[in-house]
């Protein structure tokens, strides 16, 4: 068997000078009044609104009244960004809903929440944070589809409505070939209660939950590419990514994450997660793929720096690390964001994309006293028309860290979206491709990496009729999709019917016969170089 090098990819930069594919939203008669964000963000068929409080946008002041009074004027101000970004409330996929005593305030909070929803709520998640920009009990932070997308509830047959038992919110939404979530915690849905042994337990019961979901929603596990976890306390930070490791399929790339400590999570839980992922329906048979950052050391922990599906990249969350060095820079609130941003920026760029065009960010503080310094960091990497974002205070970080963002960033068309899967390396793989060669195959073709339940992307290059199948391995367990044919006809115009090991593959003329990393071929061990 030979010896397995590892296997390189072509990069592409998109130098992107202004947004391209994105689109600033302008609410008529609001100001930022010197706050680095845009109020929301349209990208592809969504609308990224930033966090809001309960301010009344003509007098610049927090309405009086509580949590309830807030909550409403929030959601009436989320209503006004919705319909200057072609949306509307009805079209809300998932809320953050963040507030400052989740045991005072969480049940005015859903009654007022309620009303806006009277039926089909979107997903949501809701926690306790140690503290808001100004005297704020709640913020909230939501996402939308544009007027004319077909955005649907889903309904879990074993798990009970959770709008019938006071919970204002669906289990998921999906919408454009995406699903999101509501975050879910430990609970053992068929007694109701929570399970037994601590954050571990809690944490893989979060995540079978998680899975129920995403089956109903015709997702899985292989497809998610981004999650949250809100810790209750940061010391169970290992036991928890013991259990979320574990969970993850072995031959796909981890999701996107972020992990905070919050003050309180509703109910005795120790962990919420919250999760969006791909569907079987993603246009083009599209499937999420991880981006690799050069330089960039390999992580110990179980999460990938991004995942490119369905024309946006979301970044996990980032500290302020020199990437050389593996170590928080020193300076404190500042420094740190200035290298968390110059960080986020590598992870886009290797996304195919620039900082431009990033749609939304999520910033968490340790100490609020540390709004200023990060607002005047930030400001610098965005001088004119910055992402829609949210910034509250948590409790910890991991490192010790005074801040933490994770970003999404819009890709530009000609890296979010091509024609077919199976094509000509010479003309480009989509992004969650590899040009790869299996040897004793005459020609190289572009593979996805088949899903957690074995299928394949079905877009072939056009007069192609051979078969996606799941047909390709690696020694370390990835599998790959090839399309499997009998003779050339099958193979277009312009592929060829490679035949060996008692199969035939599509291939095409081959781009690169000094490559010589390897993946393996089943049954036989042949190379599959990239």
């Amino acid at each position: 068997m030979a010896c397995l090098k590892a296997a390189t990819a072509l990069l592409l930069v998109f130098i992107v000078q202004g947004r391209k594919a994105s689109e600033v939203v302008k609410v008529p008669g609001w100001e930022a009044k010197g706050f680095p964000l845009s109020f929301a963000v349209k990208a592809g068929s969504n609308v990224y609104a930033s966090g809001m409080q309960g301010m009344d946008m003509k007098k610049m002041k927090l309405v009086e009244g509580g949590v309830k009074k807030e909550t409403e004027q929030i959601l009436r101000n989320l209503n006004a960004v919705l319909l200057a970004g072609n949306s509307s409330l009805e079209q809300v996929t998932l809320c953050s809903v963040s507030l400052v005593n989740i045991t005072r305030d969480f049940k005015q909070m859903n009654k007022a929440y309620a009303s806006f929803w009277p039926k089909e709520p979107p997903a949501r998640v809701a926690v306790q944070v140690a503290a808001l920009a100004g005297n704020a009990s709640v913020e909230i932070q939501c996402n939308a589809a544009l007027n004319g997308e077909a955005r649907k509830v889903v309904t879990v047959p074993s798990f009970p409505d959770l709008s019938a038992k006071g919970f204002p919110l669906s289990w998921a939404t999906t919408v454009g070939g995406m699903v999101y979530l509501s975050g879910t915690q430990g609970m053992n849905m068929s007694t109701g209660k929570l399970v037994a042994g601590g954050v571990q337990a809690e944490t893989t019961q979060a995540l079978k939950n998680l899975e129920k979901v995403l089956e109903a929603a015709n997702s899985d596990a292989g497809r998610v590419v981004a999650c949250s976890v809100s810790l209750t306390d940061m010391a169970d930070f290992g036991e928890m990514n013991e259990a979320y490791k574990a969970f993850w399929p072995k031959q796909h790339g981890l999701p996107s994450r972020v992990c905070v400590e919050v003050a309180a999570l509703a109910g005795t839980g120790k962990v919420e997660i919250q999760c969006t992922a791909a569907t079987t329906d993603m246009p083009h048979g599209e499937i999420p793929s991880v981006v690799k950052v050069p330089g960039w050391p390999e992580s110990e922990l179980p999460f990938s720096a991004a995942v490119k599906v369905g024309g946006i990249s979301f970044v996990s969350g980032n500290q302020g690390v020199d990437m050389k060095t593996s170590k928080l820079v020193s300076g404190g609130a500042g420094p740190e964001t200035s290298q968390t941003l110059k960080d986020i920026r590598e992870a886009v760029e290797a996304s195919g994309t620039s900082l431009d065009e990033v749609v939304a960010c999520e910033v968490s503080l340790v100490h609020m006293k540390d709004f200023a310094a990060m607002n005047k960091a930030y400001s610098s990497f965005w001088p004119s028309e910055p992402p829609s974002r949210v910034a509250v205070q948590v409790g910890a970080l991991a490192r010790g860290a005074s801040v933490e963002m994770r970003c999404l960033a819009a890709l530009p068309s000609s890296v979010a979206t091509n024609p077919t899967h199976y094509g000509n390396p010479k003309t480009g793989c989509q992004s969650d491709e590899q040009a790869i060669r299996v040897q004793g195959f005459s020609g190289d073709f572009c593979s996805p990496k088949c899903s957690i339940s074995g299928t394949c992307p079905t877009d072939v290059p056009t007069g192609d009729k051979a078969s996606p199948e799941c047909a390709l391995h690696t020694t370390t367990g990835e599998k790959y999709c090839a399309l499997i044919c009998e003779s050339n006809t099958d193979c277009g115009a312009s592929g060829t019917c490679s035949q060996g090991m008692g199969i035939g593959l599509c291939t095409y003329p081959v781009t690169n016969a000094s490559a010589t990393t390897g993946l393996h071929f089943l049954p036989a061990e042949a190379q599959i170089v990239v």
